[in-house]
């Protein structure tokens, strides 16, 4: 619901600061996701949805591999 509001809002031609401000969010938070697809100008909703749950996924990867990684190094112990 956000993401698409973000969208319309965008397309209106507003910035992020006076979206943030309407939306009671961090400028930089909205600039994140405005940014999250910078190869696909204008910004939209669907595609920086699923941008966010990939860039997710991956972390949540990347912190199993580092916890594995840890432990081995400690002989289990992490």
């Amino acid at each position: 619901m956000e993401r698409s509001t973000l969208e319309i809002l965008h397309r209106q031609g507003q910035s992020a600061r006076p979206i943030a401000r309407e939306r009671g969010r961090h400028a930089s938070a909205i600039c994140r996701e405005l940014d999250r697809l910078p190869a696909s100008p204008p910004y939209q909703a669907d595609q920086n949805k699923n941008a966010y749950e990939e860039h997710r996924k991956v972390s949540s990867l990347q912190a199993i591999d580092q916890i594995r990684c840890l432990g081995s190094f400690t002989g289990g112990k992490a």
